[in-house]
C-alpha cells in the first residue's frame, strides 16, 4: 500500500542516475525531514529514499545537490528489512511524480544562478533562497458559487 505525501527537506547526498536492465534512466536521492527536537534537545529526522524517473528525474540530476531543499510529491510505502545479523529495520522509499526546488546550499552554481533557473522558489509564495522563509500566498475572494456570499 502506497501513501501520496508531500515531503519537505534536504538532500543527504547528491543524486545518483542509475539505468535499469530494460534502458531507462532513473535517480535516486534521499531526503532528510526534520521534525523538531526530542526531550533530550536531539534533531528528530526522518530519512525518505526517492526514485525519480523521466523528465523529473532529468531535472533532479542536472540542478540538485546535496543539502538542496526541496518539496517532492511522491507515492511512499515502507519497507521492512532484516539485516545478516539480525537486526530488523524499515526503510521509506517512494516515486517522486514532481519536486520544487527550495533553495541550494549556499556558493554552488545553482545558488548563482537562482534568479532565472528552472524550478526556483515561486515570489507569490514568497519563498526566496535569500530570505530563507516561506509566507503564504495572498488570500483571494472564493469563486462566485463555492463559498462566495
Amino acid at each position: 500500500m502506497s501513501i501520496n505525501a508531500v515531503i519537505m527537506g534536504r538532500l543527504t547526498r547528491d543524486p545518483e542516475t542509475k539505468t535499469s536492465q530494460g534502458g531507462s534512466t532513473y535517480v535516486n536521492f534521499s531526503v532528510a525531514v526534520n521534525h523538531g527536537h526530542d526531550q533530550q534537545g536531539q534533531d528528530k529526522v526522518t530519512f525518505v529514499e526517492l526514485t525519480a524517473y523521466g523528465k523529473t528525474g532529468e531535472i533532479v540530476a542536472q540542478k540538485l545537490r546535496k543539502s538542496a531543499r526541496v518539496c517532492a510529491a511522491a507515492d511512499l510505502e515502507l519497507e521492512n528489512w532484516t539485516a545478516q545479523n539480525g537486526k530488523t529495520g524499515s526503510t521509506l522509499r517512494g516515486n517522486v511524480r514532481n519536486v520544487d526546488i527550495i533553495d541550494w546550499p549556499e556558493n554552488t552554481q545553482q545558488a548563482q544562478q537562482a534568479p532565472n533557473g528552472y524550478g526556483m522558489p515561486n515570489p507569490q509564495y514568497g519563498m526566496a533562497p535569500a530570505q530563507g522563509g516561506y509566507q503564504m500566498p495572498p488570500q483571494q475572494a472564493p469563486m462566485p458559487g463555492y463559498g462566495a456570499p
